[in-house]
């Protein structure tokens, strides 16, 4: 085991990128748009360096065998994505093998969800919303609604399905 702590920076491979021989010939706008297309489209890892197209979104915690393994946090900087409340948002808890696995997800809006993670998608828990709305509870990655009990012909009436 090669458990350490450090900064590990999950953004696509942008090795063609740095390996072009006219990049500091290229104007910023034709970058700008090469950048756009590598963290588009580019296949996502975990890299020890920044990219040449700042921000990435980064790591700090345990790190094993060269990826997020164990307690931490995953920031996503300001500026990061053009879905606004992505930007400025975290995550605070445990990932395992590279992927996150339990933990508070905070965005930028002050929505939270707390719970546990499976393919880093939002699995068992609750999200808890910043404006008081009602909070969500996850159940094997769907949402359920309080009126996810069987119709009786008592609870049917109340939502409406007779009148």
């Amino acid at each position: 085991m090669n458990k350490t702590r450090g900064i590990l920076y999950y953004r696509s491979d942008d090795t063609e990128l740095r390996e072009r021989l006219d990049w500091d010939k290229l104007s910023e706008d034709e970058k700008k748009d090469l950048c756009w297309k590598v963290k588009r489209f580019g296949k996502l890892g975990w890299f020890k360096t920044k990219s040449i197209c700042p921000p990435d979104r980064y790591w700090e915690g345990e790190i094993d065998n060269g990826v997020p393994n164990g307690q931490g946090i995953f920031y996503t900087p300001e500026s990061y994505s053009e879905v606004e409340f992505y930007n400025g948002s975290k995550f605070e808890g445990t990932y395992e093998n590279g992927e996150s696995k339990e933990g508070t997800f905070t965005w930028s809006t002050g929505n939270k969800y707390i719970g546990t993670f499976r393919n880093n998608k939002i699995w068992n828990g609750e999200m808890i919303y910043a404006d008081g709305e009602e909070n969500t509870t996850y159940v094997n990655g769907a949402a359920i609604k309080k009126y996810d009990e069987p119709l009786t012909l008592i609870n049917a009436q109340s939502r409406g399905h007779f009148s």
